[in-house]
Order: C-alpha cells, then sequence, then structure tokens
C-alpha cells in the first residue's frame, strides 16, 4: 500500500457547518483507495477522548474509554489526519488501524 494510491480521504468534521475544534474533536476518517476499497477510522484528540471518559464515568460509572478503530491524536485536521495515514502507511501498519469497510448487497 503506498499514499500515492490514496483517491480520497473524506472527514466527517468537515461536513458541519459550524467547523470543529483542532483541540476537542473526535471524527470518523474514511480512505478511499484507487482500487475502490475503502478504510475507516474514529480520530480522537486527547482533550476530546479524556472529556468523554470523565462524562461517562461521572454520568454512567463507565471505568474506561475505548472506540473500535480509534485514533488519538494531539490536534485535528486535515493536514494532521494526512500526516498520521502517510506515517502509518510508511510504517506498514496502516490496516492494523483502519478497518476495511465490507460493503453489503
Amino acid at each position: 500500500m503506498k499514499f500515492e494510491n490514496i483517491k480520497e480521504i473524506w472527514i466527517e468534521a468537515e461536513e458541519w457547518c459550524d467547523g470543529f475544534s483542532v483541540d476537542d474533536e473526535n471524527s470518523d476518517v474514511i480512505v478511499m483507495m484507487v482500487d475502490g476499497t475503502r478504510w475507516v477510522a474514529s480520530f480522537f484528540t486527547i482533550i476530546n477522548a479524556n472529556k468523554l471518559m470523565l462524562k461517562w464515568y461521572e454520568n454512567e460509572c463507565e471505568r474506561h474509554f475505548w472506540a473500535s478503530d480509534m485514533i488519538i491524536v494531539p490536534k485535528f485536521g486535515r493536514k494532521e489526519v494526512e500526516c498520521v495515514i502517510r506515517k502509518m502507511i510508511d510504517e506498514n501498519n496502516f490496516t492494523s488501524a483502519f478497518n476495511l469497510c465490507i460493503e453489503e448487497d
């Protein structure tokens, strides 16, 4: 897999009318490859993950925080997302962090 094989990177937070916070955000990210495969992961900033964990702990007595295909970053934005994806591809761990989307008939 190569970064050049990416057709498009869709970031859910970019669809929101009000914009998003670079410090306190979570968003699904879908990577569409030229071969038609799609890969998904959820990005969380450290502040957002901590905030959610504290909220769940106070309201629901949860003692942990997790999300499938979770990637935690210090700051959020297209530049940061692309940098993370490039590094994961270069280090051959992209498919460990991102989940392949299977189309159902």
